[in-house]
Order: C-alpha cells, then sequence, then structure tokens
C-alpha cells in the first residue's frame, strides 16, 4: 500500500490495514513533482531484492539503500529505511521539511506491492536531477567566477607574506605571530561579521570590506615592519572572513535541496584550485618588490564585480543562537577536539608553508609549486576519503587517515634534504590526507546531532576550528625554533599522531555508529565561514 501524507493529515486515502510504529520522513515536494515514475520505482523495490532481504533479516530497525533501483528522473539523495512492524515499511526521502511520504508494503510475505491510490500532490513534468543543477551551477557561474577570484588573490597574498618575511629576516617566532594575527582576525570575521550583515545588507558590506582588504595588501608593500604587518593581517583576516561569508551565502542562496551539495562540491573545487592558482602567480614577479601586492589588491578589487553584477536580490540573511563547545564536546568530543587538531594542523601548512620551503633553500618557483603539490593533492583525495567514511565507521577513517598523515609528515623529514621533487609528491599526499580531516570531523559531530542542533552547532565548530587556525603559525615557528627547519613537519607529525590516538580512545568509549545511521559525507574547508559549514551540515543532514 502507498500512503502520501500532505503533513496535516489530508488527502489520504488507505488500502488495507496500517502497521503501528511507521517511521516518516520529510520529503522535499518539488523532488516528489520531478519523480515521473517515482511511485512505480518504490513498489519495484518493494518487490525486488530489497523486501527480500528485508522479510529474512526481521529485526528493527534495519537499512537498505534503493537509489540504484530508481530512474534518473527520480529523487537525488534518496534512501531507505525498514522497520519490520506488522507491516514492512520502506520511506524514501529527499532534503527539505516539505512533504512527507510514506510508502508501505501490506503484505510482505508475498513479495506483491500493493494498490496506489493518491488523491493530491501528483507529480507534474519537471527538469531531471542533472539538469536542475547545470540550471543552479550556470545562474552559479558568475558568483563563482567571483568567489575563484578572491581565492586566487589570497592564496597569493599568503604565500607572498611568508616569503617576503623570510626574505626582510624576521625572525621565525615573529613571522609566526604574524601569521598567526591573521587567524585571529579571521575567526573575529567569520563570528561577528554575520550580524553585520544581517543589519546592513550583502552589497554594503561585501564592498565595504573588500575596499579595505585591497587597501591593506598595499599597505603591506609600503610598511614592511613586524607590528605593522601584524596590525595588517589582523585586519585582512577579519576582511576576508567576511567576504567569505557573503560569497557563500550568495552561493548557498542559488541552490536549492536537490543541487545543494553538488553546488558545494564545485564551490570546494573553485576554492582550492583558486588558491593552487594564487601560489603560481607568486612567480609573476620579484616577492621583494611592490609589483606582486599591487597585483593582489588588483584580484581582491576585481572579485567584486561579480557579485556587484550579480542579478537577482540579495539572500535572506539571519542569526541563529550558538551552541557552546562545552555542550558540543560532550555531545561529541572526537568532533570538537578534531575541529581543533585539524584548524591547527591547516593553519600551520596554509600559513607557515612558505616559510618553510623558504628556510629550507626552495627557490620562489619550487615554494610556489611545494604548496601548489598540496592544495592539488586535496583536491584529489577529498572524495574517495569521503565516500570511505560513508561506508566504515567514520572513526576508523579518521584514526587511520591521521596515522598516515603522520607518517607522512615523517618521511618528509628524511626526503626533504634527499629530493625536491620527492618532497612535491609528499606534500601532495600529506595535503590529501590532513586537509579532508576537518570534514571528516564535522561528519562526525553531525552524526550525533539532532538535525535542530546542527546549525547552532556550526559556530562552534568554527571556534574550534579558528582557536586552532591561530595556534597553528605560532606552534610551528616554535617547533623550527627548537629542531630547525625540520620541526615544522615532526610538528605536523606530533599533531596528527596525537589526534590519532585521541581517536582510538574515542573507539574504546563509545559503540560504533552503523554505517547505514551515519549521514553523508560533504566536503568543507578548514578555513570557511560558518555560511559554507552549514550548507555542509544541511546536505550530512538529509542522509540523518
Amino acid at each position: 500500500m502507498i500512503r502520501i501524507d500532505d503533513g496535516a493529515g489530508e488527502g489520504l486515502e488507505r488500502t488495507g490495514e496500517v502497521g503501528e510504529n511507521i517511521q516518516r520522513r520529510l520529503v522535499d515536494a518539488r523532488d516528489v513533482a520531478l519523480a515521473q515514475g517515482f511511485e512505480g520505482a518504490a513498489l519495484e523495490a518493494c518487490a525486488g531484492p530489497a523486501s527480500r532481504s528485508l522479510r529474512l533479516a526481521g529485526r528493527p530497525p534495519l537499512r537498505r539503500r534503493i537509489a540504484p533501483l530508481l530512474p534518473p528522473t527520480a529523487m537525488a539523495q534518496s534512501s531507505v529505511t525498514a522497520r519490520c512492524t506488522q507491516h514492512t515499511a520502506i520511506i524514501c526521502r529527499a532534503a527539505s521539511p516539505v512533504r512527507r511520504m510514506c510508502v508501505m508494503l501490506s503484505e510482505p510475505q508475498t513479495g506483491e506491492p500493493g494498490i496506489v491510490k493518491q488523491t493530491r500532490h501528483r507529480p507534474r513534468s519537471g527538469l531531471p536531477v542533472l539538469g536542475a543543477l547545470l540550471t543552479t551551477t550556470r545562474r552559479s557561474r558568475i558568483l563563482l567566477l567571483g568567489f575563484g577570484t578572491l581565492m586566487i588573490g589570497d592564496g597569493l597574498q599568503s604565500t607572498l607574506l611568508g616569503v617576503r618575511a623570510s626574505l626582510e629576516g624576521f625572525p621565525t617566532a615573529i613571522t609566526g605571530l604574524i601569521m598567526s594575527t591573521f587567524y585571529i582576525g579571521f575567526l573575529a570575521g567569520a563570528l561577528y561579521a554575520p550580524r553585520f550583515v544581517e543589519r546592513v545588507g550583502h552589497i554594503r558590506v561585501f564592498g565595504a570590506l573588500a575596499s579595505v582588504a585591497s587597501a591593506s595588501v598595499l599597505i603591506h608593500g609600503i610598511i614592511v615592519t613586524p607590528l605593522a604587518w601584524s596590525l595588517l593581517r589582523l585586519l585582512s583576516g577579519f576582511c576576508l572572513a567576511g567576504l567569505y561569508v557573503v560569497a557563500e551565502s550568495w552561493l548557498n542562496d542559488r541552490a536549492n535541496n536537490r543541487t545543494r551539495g553538488q553546488l558545494l562540491s564545485v564551490y570546494m573545487v573553485v576554492s582550492y584550485v583558486g588558491y593552487a592558482g594564487g601560489q603560481l602567480l607568486l612567480n609573476a614577479a620579484d616577492p621583494g618588490g611592490l609589483e606582486l601586492f599591487i597585483l593582489t589588491s588588483v584580484l581582491i578589487s576585481v572579485a567584486l564585480v561579480p557579485l556587484l553584477l550579480s542579478a537577482g536580490p540579495a539572500p535572506k540573511f539571519s542569526t541563529q543562537a550558538a551552541l557552546s563547545l562545552r555542550k558540543l564536546y560532550a555531545i561529541s568530543p572526537l568532533g570538537v577536539v578534531g575541529a581543533l587538531a585539524t584548524g591547527t594542523a591547516s593553519a600551520a601548512l596554509f600559513g607557515f608553508g612558505p616559510v618553510y620551503a623558504e628556510s629550507s633553500g626552495l627557490s620562489v618557483a619550487q615554494i610556489s609549486f611545494f604548496m601548489t603539490a598540496m592544495l592539488l593533492g586535496c583536491t584529489v583525495l577529498q572524495w574517495p576519503i569521503g565516500h570511505l567514511s560513508d561506508v566504515l565507521d567514520r572513526r576508523l577513517v579518521i584514526t587511520v587517515i591521521s596515522f598516515l598523515a603522520a607518517a607522512t609528515a615523517v618521511a618528509a623529514v628524511w626526503i626533504s634534504a634527499m629530493s625536491t621533487i620527492a618532497l612535491f609528491a609528499l606534500m601532495a599526499v600529506l595535503g590529501g590526507l590532513a586537509i579532508p580531516l576537518y570534514s571528516l570531523c564535522i561528519a562526525h559531530a553531525n552524526d550525533y546531532l539532532e538535525p535542530e542542533q546542527m546549525v547552532a552547532a556550526s559556530s562552534a565548530l568554527v571556534l574550534a576550528s579558528g582557536l586552532g587556525a591561530i595556534l597553528g603559525p605560532i606552534t610551528a615557528s616554535l617547533s623550527m625554533w627548537l629542531m630547525g627547519t625540520v620541526g615544522f613537519f615532526w610538528w605536523l607529525a606530533a599533531i596528527h599522531l596525537a589526534m590519532g590516538l585521541f581517536a582510538v580512545y574515542r573507539m574504546t568509549k563509545r559503540r560504533a555508529k552503523p554505517a547505514q545511521d551515519q549521514g553523508r559525507y560533504a566536503p568543507s574547508t578548514p578555513h570557511g565561514s560558518q555560511v559554507a559549514l552549514e550548507a555542509a551540515q544541511h546536505v550530512m543532514q538529509e542522509d540523518q
């Protein structure tokens, strides 16, 4: 039997007795409208292998996926929840809380589908999910172009300042402090910029912050002192965080519940590829001159143009009450500790990697390749690692990836003095292992959060990652001061080893959550804003 419930108990017809304790899940009405044959596909699943495996298991609750059984025009992100009560229930859901659909098989012993009766919400014609994705991406391409330009400028600025600080003879510890002030400003901007956006609006905030960020880059090239750079990096961090908030909220508003996950993936690729492009621009001029500072300022200014020319009204924006770090730690200790540790490691890689490379005697071109290799490795390995975490105990994946990252960092200690090419290869592996760990920890935390807690938890996770990022360059510089240039990799190895050991400890304190009960992995960046993290959490929530 099929029962279609509009959420208010109306438009409902039944054939046969309804079993008790049948779970209901929320379904987006647009997905139902797009799914021309969705009911037939669901009944096919009832009469096919899925129902037989349900009947043989006979214990509630049991989950199976039937996405391969659905036609291309059916819903994206489909999943199945089965509960063996008086009747077997198969519940297909998509993204947002608009409609409810419960598909029930009255007589599971026969394997025959029930009778379809529907009085409301008949499917309407529409585009396939892939077409909807292409449409959304087409509307968003100007915004993605602007954000990619911003990331090129940010990537160039970060590496340029690390190299220039070494060329100016700044002490290693002072350089670490300068780089850490950027993350202090970035954390403040990530937490407080949304309030300015809510009061003033996206366009005004983006224009003001882009102007200040562009001017601050030029001042870096004019006033080259540790104190001035510390203050300017603090200001730049706040401005860039605010720019991310605005750009990511625009992109998030362009997505719908069927395409948010895909658009988030495109956004991550643009983010990392743009940042890598900034590294390569380091070869465009002498880092000791003013030209690269001017180029960075131009890139940040140009990034303003696509947003200002974007059609359509500004997205709605509202701040949410935050979940405290203490309460979040009580819910998911590994999620909080992981966000803190990955924030520390990634800030050391992004903020202090160029300083290590220059101190090791690499040329400007080699420094740019050193950083680019790390970013490309992250771009390539992000999704395979995420897929593994969806089918295995996520804590086990976090443990293995952490230990592998620690081993790679130790290997880099010995390889760095032997072969530059081998060092680049190890940096690609290290970036591909270390940076996705943040997304794994976020996904793990979401596995234990209620849906209504996820948005509130995002600010706490951003806070944990931001605090770790502040510590990253300082601790990396101290390690290099104590042990020499190899201290950079020894510190990265220590961070990931400690994180892996903590993950092992947590595995002894809590039983594993079944893989089928875990939310879906969604990529996110350790130094993104709360808006991007909330979008990733929304995607993860779809499978919970």
